[in-house]
């Protein structure tokens, strides 16, 4: 059962994600957009300070397998999600590289690209632990980080289809993570702004109530 919660701004608000329950925390950095939450020196400490307590998972944009292995073992993260679109062959080298390093590969669902997302999971499935589904936002042309729910009949063609377990991401929040795990049937969940106040923090309530609630739903899988 893996709940992870991605974005975190500062040493406090990570406190707030553990004393919660949430199994992974996801730290995005060199982000296309230069959105990050905060700097990598600091994203440093934090894993260093939060290693014992929970698994830590770079989200990267980045595609050169050395670059990625370098950066995440500079961070100290147990694991890496791979975000953009990316290689087999550079995903393998990757595994080579880090071999005890989590792997989840994104899965960014679109218009009628099922099939290739199912392309993409079967070239993948030697050289990761998981993937994860997220939603593609035509309006922003962003790809996770939305807000916004994807069509979850996908997610579940997806978890039922691809070879390692598939976490499902995209605009959940308190009120729809029950009914998303009950379509989906995923091995886990992630939020990110679905936990969040409004002024772009998260809120120590709604991340209660979201591993709560996903706790709940995934163990009645």
């Amino acid at each position: 059962m893996i709940i992870q919660i991605a974005g975190v701004h500062d040493q406090a608000e990570a406190e707030d994600i553990i004393a919660a329950g949430a199994t992974h925390l996801g730290l995005p950095l060199r982000l296309p957009d230069g959105r990050e939450d905060l700097d990598e020196t600091s994203a440093r400490a934090l894993v260093c300070e939060v290693r014992e307590r929970i698994q830590t998972v770079l989200i990267t944009y980045q595609t050169n397998a050395n670059d990625i292995a370098e950066f995440a073992a500079w961070l100290g993260v147990d694991g890496v999600q791979l975000h953009a679109p990316i290689a087999p062959e550079a995903v393998a080298s990757l595994r080579g590289i880090a071999p005890r390093l989590f792997i989840i590969k994104s899965l960014v669902v679109a218009a009628d690209n099922l099939r290739e997302l199912l392309k993409t999971a079967t070239l993948m499935a030697d050289s990761v632990d998981a993937y994860i589904t997220d939603t593609y936002d035509p309006a922003t042309n962003r790809s996770g980080a939305t807000g916004k729910a994807h069509d979850w009949s996908v997610s579940h063609m997806l978890a039922n289809l691809a070879p390692k377990p598939v976490i499902l991401a995209g605009g959940l929040n308190v009120g729809n993570v029950a009914d998303a795990i009950r379509v989906v049937r995923p091995a886990g969940v992630d939020a990110h702004t679905g936990v969040e106040a409004a002024f772009g923090r998260k809120d120590p309530h709604l991340l209660r109530e979201f591993v709560r609630t996903s706790v709940q739903a995934l163990s009645a899988r």
